[in-house]
């Protein structure tokens, strides 16, 4: 079906435009909290967003905010 490849392909290229590290730490929240209690999740959850917080594509990606420009990650 090419309109399921076109879709495919459109997420696929959204997240190859992001930072690795942080695609990283989602599927790891992804497939961490699974089967985890709702405070165990938030916990997780916020272990690896402090994680993401002390990287260097947070970093790029508030200039790029504070700038007004789209970020620019390896």
């Amino acid at each position: 079906d090419g309109d399921l490849d076109d879709a495919l392909a459109d997420l696929l290229d959204t997240v190859r435009a992001r930072p690795t590290q942080t695609v990283g730490l989602v599927k790891r929240g992804l497939h961490g909290n699974a089967g985890r209690g709702w405070q165990e999740a938030l916990d997780y959850e916020a272990m690896l967003q402090s994680q993401a917080y002390d990287t260097p594509e947070n970093e790029e990606g508030m200039a790029a905010f504070l700038e007004k420009r789209p970020p620019e990650f390896d």
